[in-house]
Order: C-alpha cells, then structure tokens, then sequence
C-alpha cells in the first residue's frame, strides 16, 4: 500500500483465555428468547403486508397450482408497466435542459438494452411456468435434484459439499477480532466466502408460497378482531398511530395493535406451522454445522425477496443474508433491471442516486399503515441476537455482523451495508460491522456515491478495517451485463449518465488453481493502493486436497453444467447460477490477486 498506516489506530482485540461463557442451558434460554423476539418482529412486517392491496386481490405465486394463464397475465401487466414506467422516465428526461448529448444517449441505449433483455426475460418466465414445462422438469430433472429448489437444482449434494472442518474455520474467522495487518492488505477469507455463499444459496429454499398463505392468515385474523375503524371499498384500511415505525419499538407492537395481546401467541403458533416445511432444508444445514435461523423481513414486498439472520448460538457472530432473484420470478427481473435512479441521500447520509428498484426493497418510499422500512427491521434483528449473544458473557463482548447474498440479494446487502457503514450510530455499542461477501452483484450507484462511500470504507485509522467484496465468476451476465464505466477512475461521468453507474467494493475474478484470482477497486484514489490475497486457516494443498475429496466424492457440479458456460450468451446466465459459484470458489487458488487489466 502506498503511505504508512496511521500509529493512532487501536490495537486488534484479541479473545481473553479467562472469558466468561455461557452454560449450556443459558445457550438453550437465550437462543429460545431471541427466536421469540426475532419472530415477533418479522410478525409486524408481515401484518403490515396483510393490509396491502395485493393479498386483498390476490398475488400469484410460481407454482402451476394457481394458474399459468393468471401467472402470465400478472406477468405481462408487470412488463407492461415496466415499459410505461422506464420509457417515460427516459422520454421526460430527455427533454431535460440540463442533459447534454451524451447523457441523452446514455438513457436511450440504457432504456433500449434493459427493454430487450427483459422482453427476452419474460418469454423465459412465460415458457418455465407451463404446466407441462414443469412437469417436465420435474420428471427430470427434479427428480434427481435432492429436493432442492430450481436455483440449486444443479448440483443436488451443494450444501453437503462443506466439511465440518471447514464450516469450524469459517466460524472461527467470522468470530475473531479484526485484523490490523488488513491496513496494508486486504485479505478475502475463502472460508468465509464459502459458508456464506452456503448461506445465500440457502435463501432460495424457502417456499414464498408458503409465507403467502400465512399473511393471509394473519388478514383473516386482523379482520375477525374487529379493530377495522373505517373501509374504503373491499380494502380493509386501519387507523394505527404511527410510532411503530420505528426500529426501536419492542418487536410485535404492530400485531398485537391489530388482535390484541391474547390473539398473538396462537396467531405466531399458526404462522410457524404453515411455514415450517417451506424451512427444512434450512433448518437442516443450520443443524448439521451449529447455526440458526430466522427470517426477519419480507422487504415490503410480496415476491420472493426477503432478509435472514444467522448467528452461531455459541459464538460471537451474526450474518446477515439477502434472498436473490428467482429465475421464474418476472417481478423480480423487472426489479434488477429498472433503468432508473433516485436520490438515496435521506436514507444514506451522502449517498447520491441509486438504483431505484433496490433502493425501493430496503427503504421504500411508500409505507402502510404502522409499517417499518424493512431497514429498521434488519437493524433491530441485529439489536436483538446480538444482545442476546451477549447476555451472560463479559460486558465488553463484542459482536461481528457480516452481510451476504447473491444476484438480486447482493444489491440489497450493498445498500444495508452501506447504510450500516455510514449511519454506524444506528447499530449498537456492542456491534462491529466487518465485511461483505457478495456474490454476483450488479450495478448499483452512481461514481459520486462511489466515492463517497470508500471515503467512508477505506479509513486508516478506524481501527477497524473493512472491505466490501464483490465475487464475480466468469462473465456473469448480471454482474458484467449492463455498462459500468463508471468502475473506472480513469473517466468522468455526471449524474445522469446512466453508462457511468457502478459498484461498490472490491471484486474478486475468480480463477482456478494455479492461477491467481484477479482484483479490481484495490486502488482508491483517496486512501492510496493495495494488494489483495486469497487466504485459508488451511494450506494451499490442502484446500487442493479438499476439491480433490469433493469430486471423488461426486458432491460437485455435474460437468455437463459446468459446459454450459462456455456457450455463447447461454454461458453468461449459467455463470450466474449459485452452484457455478460455489463450484469455481471451490477450485480458487490461494495466493495473492493480480491486478485486473
């Protein structure tokens, strides 16, 4: 790194040997707690969804059971509406006075491309959801996928493909304190890299379908407690004062508003069983390594998006998870590729314009009634585990809180990192936000918040180094799709030029042993440069050893997926895919990154 780290840095914390732990039962009683708590407040989120328009009328979900016809008719309103709303943003703008040539043409062929790619989208979405496409699909394919969902159906022995060795190093490095030695390199954790991408891979386990039908009980109960104090036609609409915005607020004040304090208990019981199934195969992985689960909010929306915690009940360390894009769900296509910014500077203190269909998941500028933005939600969640993990440890405990996700989910966990990152007073005392792990992420920000936000990020004497990782495997089509001109440095771009959003992060191009990963944003104009390694509790021949054991095992991804990235066009999706991922992070070499070219 160019220039010398700042002496006035505190000095790492490092666990004390004479540490007070908690006992076994104090695990169990504290786990219990947090559960119940954690549960409450994602109860709030999902009654406040029961007041919207769209469990009244009715929200179709992607299983054939609900109708292909009425699937594809929601889905052509949603790409009729996407055109409306992006063409008529970009037709309004070009009239502006302010917008040069250059500008103009950005928004054009930004507007034409994103059109393009999601009319492609939506044929895609409107063939994978006939009735017999499916069954197809399920006489095939799904029968020798494990279970799992079409996302990870690729590779059905994926979240067995993590040994109990590994799982124990990645736990341990989430726990340990930071590391100052980062100041003059940063260090990409491959053992965290790949439980947490575990951990994003198992976000699109749960079944949206089941949480449906537990909102929907949630409305039928609201309704029977006859608290409704006015109707405007068939919607219920309900007159609550408004201090349950506020993430502060104890978890289920919402709900029990609605039905009172009696009716909650049985309405959280009715909640659990209905979705339970849809969580098993969470549940199990979170068994087998030691970890728990609870989802905590539904991101205002309806569609399959939503936000997890993880926390090791035994540890000091949370993980917060960002569910990703469904490949059969078009809404949430049309989400990834809105060609639209907003302003995000009253949400993220000196943020300029971000993506809008993102911004509108975490901090949405419509809330209903009594409603909490899904940030204030994620941010209690984090209060409340990590008060819990440090109940009967010592005082000064300290709680690390990473954030994950991939494809649609890593643009949600860039806008909550960040925002966690320069509003840090929203986090409590005992908290120490680290890094990001994000896995295919896409345009998010315009270069102003860029650097604004590795003004924020890249601090020599914070005393706490952190780094926001990008992974990106071969020329993934949503991580390397649309313009991002303004990654570089080297060129200028005002607000409005849409080629000149960007990411935010370092990005890791992920290559196979022996050769070394490639690196980008390791040169930060106002911190200086610096190198970027690979790094594992284990050796280089053993993280070869332990590939090696996979494949004789056959937990890897067939080969004949693997083949697919090499197809024109078909290969820049496929990359895409979570067990693409996992599978290239698996054969990564540990060493330190080039720079990319």
């Amino acid at each position: 790194m160019n220039g010398s780290t700042s002496s006035s840095k505190a000095p790492p914390l490092r666990p004390s040997t004479n540490a007070k732990q908690p006992t076994d039962q104090q695990i169990r009683d504290t786990t219990r707690l947090i559960r119940d708590q954690l549960r409450q407040l994602r109860l709030d989120d999902m009654a406040s969804l029961a007041q919207q328009k769209q469990i009244e009328l009715g929200h179709p979900i992607l299983d054939e059971q609900i109708g292909w016809i009425r699937l594809s008719i929601s889905n052509l309103f949603h790409l009729f509406g996407y055109l409306v709303t992006t063409w008529g943003s970009i037709t309004i703008n070009l009239f502006n006075a302010n917008l040069d040539i250059y500008d103009r043409f950005s928004m054009f062929t930004f507007a034409f491309g994103a059109s393009t790619i999601i009319f492609v989208i939506y044929l895609w979405c409107f063939i994978s959801t006939i009735p017999l496409f499916v069954w197809i699909y399920r006489l095939t394919v799904g029968r020798s996928s494990g279970g799992l969902g079409l996302v990870n159906s690729m590779n059905p022995h994926l979240f067995k493909n993590l040994t109990q060795p590994q799982a124990d190093a990645a736990k341990e490095k989430l726990a340990a304190p930071p590391d100052p030695e980062e100041y003059q390199a940063r260090k990409f954790s491959l053992d965290i890299a790949k439980m947490l991408l575990q951990i994003s891979s198992l976000m699109y386990e749960r079944s949206n379908q089941d949480t449906v039908k537990a909102i929907k009980h949630i409305q039928a109960q609201i309704v029977k407690a006859d608290t409704l104090t006015h109707k405007i036609g068939r919607l219920p609409l309900y007159d609550i004062a408004s201090p349950f915005a506020n993430a502060t607020d104890a978890p289920g004040t919402l709900l029990n508003s609605l039905v009172g304090d009696k009716n909650n208990t049985s309405i959280s019981d009715k909640v659990f069983a209905i979705e339970h199934g849809s969580r098993d195969a969470v549940d199990e992985w979170a068994g087998v390594y030691g970890v728990c689960y609870e989802p905590v909010s539904e991101l205002a929306s309806l569609s399959q998006a939503y936000a997890s915690v993880f926390w090791d009940p035994k540890s000091t360390w949370i993980a917060v998870a960002f569910k990703g894009t469904d490949p059969r769900s078009f809404e949430e296509w049309t989400t990834d590729f809105t060609a639209s910014f907003d302003n995000a500077g009253e949400d993220i203190p000196g943020f300029n314009m971000v993506h809008r269909g993102f911004k509108e998941r975490i901090f949405p500028s419509r809330l209903g009634s009594g409603q909490r933005k899904p940030w204030s939600s994620i941010s209690a969640a984090i209060r409340i585990v990590a008060e819990g993990l440090t109940k009967n440890r010592d005082p000064d405990t300290k709680i690390n809180v990473w954030f994950t996700g991939h494809s649609l989910g890593t643009a949600l966990a860039t806008l909550a990192y960040s925002k966690a990152l320069v509003s840090g007073n929203e986090l409590p005392d005992n908290v120490v936000l680290r890094d990001a792990y994000l896995f295919a992420t896409p345009i998010t920000v315009d270069v102003a918040t860029r650097y604004h936000f590795n003004d924020k990020i890249f601090v020599k004497d914070s005393g706490i180094p952190r780094t926001m990782w990008r992974v990106t495997n071969r020329d993934d089509f949503v991580a390397t799709g649309l313009p991002a001109l303004g990654d570089s440095d080297k060129l200028e771009f005002d607000s409005n030029n849409l080629f000149g959003f960007s990411h935010l992060g370092i990005e890791i191009f992920m290559k196979s042993h022996p050769v070394a990963s490639k690196v980008q944003g390791n040169r930060v104009k106002t911190y200086g440069n610096f190198d970027v390694h690979i790094t594992s509790k284990f050796t280089p021949e053993e993280v070869v050893a332990q590939r090696e054991f996979a494949e004789r095992n056959k937990l890897t991804l067939w080969k004949v997926y693997g083949w697919l990235q090499y197809i024109p066009l078909v290969g820049r999706l496929a990359a895409h895919a979570t067990v693409n991922y996992y599978d290239q992070l698996d054969q990564i070499a540990i060493s330190q990154c080039v720079d990319y070219e």
